[in-house]
Order: structure tokens, then sequence, then C-alpha cells
């Protein structure tokens, strides 16, 4: 998903405008919605509260917050090659 601003964040209170400094940082993609909304695939945060919403979902999720939020959306990291957790990697003997 590209990163998409239709709102100007300018407008957007201080929350908001800490959020999507933090998601930059963290190289996260999202699509700010409305001056009050950040979206990342079908997750929905709300920086004022701190709530996350996933799409279809009746509630919020039990985890709550900017860090949360990153925690959930962020690109997880690339496994270099020979590292442990490589499951392509082989050893020959």
């Amino acid at each position: 998903m590209p990163r998409r601003i239709a709102i100007d964040p300018a407008k957007c209170s201080p929350s908001v405008q800490h959020a999507l400094h933090r998601l930059r940082e963290a190289g996260v993609r999202f699509d700010l919605k409305t001056v009050h909304q950040i979206k990342v695939d079908d997750l929905n945060f709300y920086p004022a509260k701190g709530t996350i919403f996933r799409d279809g979902d009746a509630g919020a999720l039990d985890q709550d917050g900017l860090d949360a939020f990153i925690r959930l959306v962020r690109p997880a990291p690339r496994a270099r090659h020979g590292d442990a957790d490589d499951a392509f990697s082989t050893t020959e003997f």
C-alpha cells in the first residue's frame, strides 16, 4: 500500500502529527484517512485516544497506543542469509 496523504497533516492534532512522524521513521506505509484516523492495511489507529481497530471487528483491539500500533504494522525485518531464523537456510556437511 503506498503512503498516501489526502489530508494536510498540518491540519491534524499534535498527536496525529507525532504518530505520522513515528510511522515514517519505522518505515510503515500508511493512509491518513481523516484528521483523526491513520490506516495501515486492515488496521485503523486513532492517536488522540490510542485505540486500534481491525476492519470488520466490533470493538477495539486489546492493544492500544502508538507503540502497540507500530509493533502490529511494522514490516518484518528481512532475514539475512545464515540467520538462525532463516527458514530457507541449510547447513551442508
